[in-house]
């Protein structure tokens, strides 16, 4: 259940007996659930409806500048990718600022009276339920507004997993990927890895037998075709094939504002290096035919893909 028709485009409505979109995807998979609570099911939804969120402008009312804000975003949105992009001011930005942590509020209210329906049928006795976030939050800090690029407050999102009858809980600071859930849920449920389907299961992560090296990868139309790659504390950030790199320090810079790139050449090459293999990996793999190439996979790109665990 989406709440944008256009998700359709991006191949999200496909393998499901039931795909809807509306307004409301959030309301809509709560009345589903209720309906269905005694099957099994993979119930999936994005968004949660636009009257909902109109509860954050209630907590922003007094928090300055409200009039005309939606107007501003637009002009600065629309700028970005003409010779004259617009920045927000810093009156601004307190506003952006105040009005993220007002939708992280409001999401928040909404989950806890989604969870409570989740109990009052009993599949928090029976259900694994998975929230994700789908990007992060950006505020200009490498000149990108909201979900522009590919830096850490874009891309460090959450992801929580509740298992049946949960007791403990844990917080697993490894790398991981959004394409590592299809895997872990099939783990988890004790159904077979389809083959071709990408991503590693989390499961021995969180039970805290994972072996490392853990690394991730991503990859934006935006900016030109922006790459990233993760690995061992490092992160680097790039164009297609690791051009004009920037390396980071996750731990002692997590909103990457210091480019170690001179002193981290060796580091550089091999996130390059790994980045090439995963962009041989997709394209080879690709579902889609314009984006699919008919190459083989040499030695040493398997290689690398297999010390990444990429491939088996």
């Amino acid at each position: 259940m989406e709440g944008s028709p256009s998700s359709s485009d991006y191949g999200l409505a496909q393998g499901f007996d039931s795909y809807q979109t509306g307004t409301a995807p959030g309301d809509a998979a709560t009345e589903w659930m209720r309906a269905h609570a005694d099957e099994n099911f993979l119930l999936v939804f994005g968004g949660w409806s636009n009257p909902a969120l109109e509860k954050v402008n209630q907590l922003l009312e007094g928090r300055g500048r409200p009039e005309g804000m939606h107007d501003r975003v637009q002009e600065v949105l629309a700028s970005r990718g003409t010779d004259q992009p617009i920045d927000f001011d810093d009156e601004d930005l307190e506003w952006a600022r105040a009005w993220y942590a007002a939708r992280v509020q409001v999401v928040d209210s909404l989950l806890e009276g989604f969870l409570g329906e989740f109990r009052s049928l009993g599949l928090d006795k029976r259900a694994i339920l998975v929230v994700l976030g789908c990007n992060g939050f950006a505020l200009q800090e490498h000149g990108d507004l909201f979900g522009e690029s590919l830096y850490t407050s874009v891309t460090h999102v959450p992801v929580f997993i509740r298992l049946p009858n949960a007791g403990d809980v844990q917080s697993v600071s490894k790398v991981a990927e959004v394409v590592d859930l299809m895997p872990t849920i099939l783990a988890l449920t004790g159904q077979t890895k389809p083959q071709g389907v990408q991503g590693s299961s989390l499961v021995s992560i969180i039970e805290g037998t994972g072996q490392p090296p853990y690394v991730a990868f991503g990859e934006s139309p935006q900016r030109g075709g922006q790459r990233f790659v993760a690995l061992g504390g490092m992160k680097m950030v790039s164009g297609i094939g690791g051009e004009n790199g920037e390396i980071f320090n996750l731990s002692l810079d997590p909103l990457e504002l210091e480019n170690l790139t001179a002193g981290e050449a060796d580091k550089l090459a091999v996130m390059t290096r790994h980045l090439e293999a995963w962009e041989k990996m997709v394209s080879v793999m690709s579902l889609d035919p314009e984006l699919r190439t008919e190459e083989d996979l040499d030695e040493e790109t398997l290689k690398q893909l297999k010390s990444l665990g990429y491939i088996q």
